[in-house]
């Protein structure tokens, strides 16, 4: 794993490495169309700092909670 690797160079490191990853996604949660589509429909997003890419794609999907008064109440 990349954690383990960076940890056994530097706790430090791997700490970095972790908050850096932390916040690209962060980042690409709030705004996931900030970076390019590479191919097929796939943005790709690099690490600050590290030689990493996260490679994602943006799936919509709309989720409606109702509770069970507003689905079988009579109306």
């Amino acid at each position: 794993m990349t954690i383990q690797w960076y940890k056994d160079i530097h706790t430090h490191l791997a700490k970095r490495f972790l908050a850096c990853v932390r916040q690209t996604i962060q980042l690409l949660t709030e705004y996931p169309e900030i970076k390019p589509v590479v191919y097929d429909n796939v943005h790709c997003a690099g690490v600050n700092g590290f030689p990493y890419t996260i490679h994602y794609l943006i799936i919509i999907f709309v989720h409606i909670k109702l509770s069970f008064y507003e689905v079988f109440s009579p109306s």
